[in-house]
């Protein structure tokens, strides 16, 4: 959604007699997709149930716009933690040049897929490392 959409879009979705996880994350990205995280933040708090969907936008959004102190909260908040969080967190921390902060993160990652290892390989390129 675009700037001038938002009012129009929470118009409609406040409107909708029944709402899904589906249209609160469909907010959730519009907001944050504007910059908006504070409204991001409080349709999250304000939604019924979370999925593990909601949690990630919402990790993804942060890390996007560099606000990886609030990213780290909401991660460490986050009831379920699977590979794509962590990777969220990884490659937050790898995009700002937190080169330990994103090792510290994959070590400490349960389970890693390759994009874990592309994701620390490409920290250590694009930022060196020991």
């Amino acid at each position: 959604m675009r700037q001038g959409e938002c009012d129009s879009a929470l118009s409609l979705f406040n409107s909708m007699p029944a709402k899904s996880s589906v249209s609160w994350n469909a907010m959730i990205s519009g907001y944050l997709l504007n910059g908006k995280l504070d409204l991001a933040q409080k349709l999250f708090d304000e939604m019924p149930q979370r999925d593990l969907v909601s949690w990630i936008i919402l990790l993804s959004g942060y890390i996007k716009n560099k606000n990886l102190g609030e990213a780290r909260v909401l991660f460490d908040q986050m009831p379920v933690k699977d590979v794509v969080s962590w990777n969220a967190l990884l490659s937050g921390y790898a995009q700002n040049g937190y080169v330990d902060d994103a090792r510290r993160i994959f070590l400490m990652m349960p389970v890693k897929n390759e994009i874990s290892w592309n994701g620390l390989l490409a920290t250590y390129v694009q930022n060196g490392g020991d």
